[in-house]
């Protein structure tokens, strides 16, 4: 009944999104990999088909027609991971320090109206407090997944989705069916009736 509740809040947040809004996702280590994995879901079909916009595909066909391109291009929710920058990220840590890996790049990519996932097993990921902190200063709304209390991060959250146990094992596996599930309402929420 609490992810329930905290689904349909991210839910009724998502509603407001423009075609311009966009999801940051961010996390260390397995928490990098979920954030990647995330964005695999969101850019392309997950469980239903997705049409892409209506304007767009007519411009394209006046330039191209009906190709191979236009039929297998899905609808996307934009979604951008910020563990992938590999010459940025060893940039940001090398020049400043790992701690802003994440910030510099809420600053640098992020607009009010977005959301940021912030995913920390321990809630304590200096790194991913800090994007969540520079987040609120951007009016981005942060999404956390934490495992049972939620660590310190739970003060810089919107939304605190934390799983009931402190095995890391756990934590990571629950919020990989944690955040498939969201994936799959935002993407019914946006694409069902195309």
């Amino acid at each position: 009944e609490k992810f329930e509740s905290k689904l349909i809040e991210l839910v009724n947040c998502f509603r407001k999104f423009t075609h311009y809004n966009k999801m940051m996702v961010c996390g260390n280590g397995g928490s990098a990999s979920d954030s990647l994995h995330f964005v695999g879901e969101m850019m392309k079909n997950f469980t239903i088909k997705r049409s892409i916009d209506e304007n767009i595909s007519k411009n394209y066909q006046k330039f191209h027609g009906e190709d191979d391109v236009l039929k297998h291009t899905h609808g996307a929710i934009r979604t951008m991971s910020l563990t992938s920058e590999i010459s940025l990220i060893t940039a940001i840590a090398n020049d400043i320090g790992y701690d802003y890996i994440f910030s510099q790049q809420v600053y640098g990519y992020g607009d009010e109206g977005d959301i940021l996932f912030a995913f920390s097993t321990s809630g304590n990921s200096k790194s991913v407090i800090n994007a969540c902190k520079m987040a609120q200063a951007k009016k981005i709304l942060v999404v956390g997944f934490t495992g049972k209390t939620g660590g310190k991060i739970k003060d810089y959250c919107d939304i605190l989705i934390n799983v009931d146990s402190t095995d890391t094992i756990v934590i990571q596996q629950n919020h990989e069916i944690l955040f498939h599930i969201i994936a799959q309402v935002l993407e019914i929420e946006r694409f069902s009736n195309c």
